[in-house]
Order: C-alpha cells, then structure tokens, then sequence
C-alpha cells in the first residue's frame, strides 16, 4: 500500500502535534509524517524526502507561508500544500494558487475530517495534472516522430511520381515497373504505419471499471495461432508455460503479447528462433516474460526501444514502423503495470511486463509511472 509523505510545517510544536494526531486518526488512510517548524528547516526536508503534501503554516518564525511556497517552487522542490490560514488571508491564498497545487483552510474550519479531506483533495489535484503532463508530453513527442516518419515514404513518392510523369512523356513506358513497384512498397509501408498509429492510439485508455478477468493462456493461445504463419516460415519453436488469470482488458494485453512473440520471431539472424512465455507471481503482481535466443539489444538502448518510432535496424534488414513496443508500454502502463528488458548483443531478450493482481487503477487513483514532477 502506498504510503503518502506528509511535511508538517506548523511554526510550533502544539499545533504540529495537534496535525499529527488528526491525521493518526484515520487509519484508512496510510501516512509517514515528518514535522518541523521553520521555514529552512521546510526547505531542507522538501529537498531532501520529496513529501506528496505539506501542510503549511501561513506564518512561520523566520519566513511567511507564501515566500517559503516560493522559495521551494524556485528550488523545483515544492509539493502539493495545504496552507492553514487565519483571518484575512484570501489574498494570500489567490497567490499561492499561482505558485503551485495549493488548498488553503481557515483555523476556524480546522478538524481532523477536514484536514485529511482537503490533503486528499491537493494530491488527488496534483496527479491529475502531472498525468495531464505526462500524456501532453508524450503526445507532442509523439506527434514529431509521426510527421517525421510520415513524410518519408510521402517524400519517395512524390519523387517516384515525378520520374514516372517523365517518362510518360517521353514515351519510355518499358522503364516505369521499378519505380511504381517502389511506389506500391512506400504505400503498403504508409498502410501499416497508419495501422500501427490507430493501434497505438486505441492503447491511450484508462480501464478501471471495464477490466474483467483475462486468461492469459487463452489470449496467448489466440496470438500464436495468429502468428502461426510466421512461426511456419522460419521454424520457430514457441512454448508457453502455464500462464495466470489477470484483471485487465483483453484486446491490449492481446496486443502486448502479439507485438511481443512476433519480435522474439522476427529478431534473428536466420537460425530458428526458440521463444518461450512464461510467468513468475509476486505479492502483489503477476510479471510475465517473453523470452527469445536473437540478436539483443545494446544495453544503452534498453529504455529507448520503448519510445514510438525508435527502431535500431534499418526496415530494409527488419521491416516495422517503430511503434510496437510503445504501444505495449503504454498499455501495460494503463494496467497500472511497467514494462522492461533484459538484453545483450547476441544473448538474446526477455521482455518482462507485471500486473498488479487488484486490477488497474481507476480513473480517480491512477498515476503515471513516471515521478510527480515538481513546480517550478
């Protein structure tokens, strides 16, 4: 269970002790408290331990609520706060929304329910707009590298026209089946990148309530009998132990595992490939592996395979746009789950993904796999 970091900043040790008996209250909720009550001792402990929320002081002995906010925005350390202010502090408070994740509660409102009610509220708050920045992100990279990958093929054909118009003209139709055969490679090579786009962009959902129960093995069972015609063609020995039943959708973790067996297939050097599938359970997560006998994967580029349109071989050596591993990542993701290698040159990959046996995350309690990022 998650445990959330609580900053107490409260100027003196009654009040401080006061907060922390309010927040011990409840044991539905899971809290690691840490307590100090000057602003630089604020400033060093923010730095220091991260917190997800400080409850803050509008006045403290050496500095003001708000000019510590600030200080630690400068710094790039400051969390999600809770300010605890007194009479006549509304302009205070409208600065301090500018400054970062911020909810202000008057003394006069002050109780153990409110107090626990409004730290919820600024770090449920805080990772909804980290997640909106995360996918905002990841949505512009994403955009560059299909523009890129785009024009390229768009490029070639263009040119391909032009030579194709000039012979026509001058009468040289015998000339014309190489570059319209070219021509048919760039558009099937367009077809399938759209494809692998709209693939991709299917992945970009949150489950929640949707999930139902997955049979792994069914699932497995139904890609491999899709991937059956390949697996023929280059004689490759598939074996799938015994796999779990997860919560989840089963239209991503099928695609997982296609996009998954098919590059343990495809990533040889023309011995037959041997690929085996197979799961470990942990307490709280199943993790499933696919594990193959070809060529690796450098260990500088474990993580970068996973971004969209990062391939290593040129697709005149190994055809593809790129974008399967991202699209696994980002389902598994989704799952509440991650996504990871083992690799070297000539040693083979395993790709490992684990799911936690809860389910995935809802909409109100998912947060992104990447750290929160702080203001500033």
């Amino acid at each position: 269970m998650h445990r959330t970091k609580i900053l107490i900043v409260a100027g003196n040790k009654a009040d401080s002790e006061t907060y922390r008996r309010y927040l011990q209250q409840f044991e539905a909720h899971s809290y690691d408290i840490a307590q100090v009550e000057t602003g630089e001792e604020a400033e060093s402990a923010a730095a220091s331990s991260a917190p997800d929320c400080m409850v803050l002081h509008d006045r403290l002995p050496d500095t003001d609520g708000l000019e510590l906010m600030e200080d630690l925005s400068a710094s790039g350390a400051l969390p999600p706060v809770v300010m605890i202010t007194g009479p006549g502090s509304d302009p205070v408070a409208v600065r301090a929304m500018k400054v970062g994740a911020f909810d202000d509660l008057p003394r006069s409102e002050l109780t153990a329910q409110a107090l626990v009610r409004a730290i919820e509220n600024v770090v449920n708050k805080a990772d909804l707009l980290a997640t909106i920045e995360y996918m905002r992100a990841e949505h512009r990279s994403f955009t560059r590298a299909a523009a890129h990958d785009l024009r390229a093929p768009l490029r070639r054909v263009a040119m391909l026209a032009g030579m194709v118009r000039s012979d026509l003209a001058a009468g040289e139709v015998s000339s014309l089946d190489p570059p319209l055969a070219v021509m048919e490679t760039q558009a099937r090579r367009m077809t399938q990148l759209l494809n692998d786009l709209l693939e991709f962009a299917q992945s970009d959902q949150i489950i929640g309530s949707d999930a139902t129960n997955v049979d792994l093995n069914a699932v497995t069972e139904a890609v491999t009998e899709r991937l059956s015609a390949n697996i023929a063609a280059c004689g490759a020995q598939v074996h799938v132990s015994p796999l779990p039943k997860v919560r989840g959708l089963a239209r991503p973790l099928s695609v997982t595992l296609h996009h998954l067996i098919a590059n343990a297939i495809k990533f040889h050097d023309g011995s037959a490939p041997r690929v085996s599938v197979h799961s470990s359970e942990g307490r709280d997560t199943w993790t499933i592996s696919v594990q193959d006998d070809g060529i690796g994967i450098e260990p500088r580029y474990h993580d970068a395979v996973f971004e969209p349109f990062r391939r290593l071989h040129a697709t005149r050596t190994f055809s593809g746009s790129g974008v399967g591993l991202a699209t696994c990542r980002r389902a598994i993701e989704r799952h509440g789950g991650r996504i990871w290698l083992e690799s070297a040159l000539g040693r083979g990959t395993t790709v490992h993904f684990s799911l936690p046996k809860r389910g995935p995350p809802t909409a109100a309690t998912m947060r992104t796999a990447t750290p929160r990022p702080r203001s500033g």
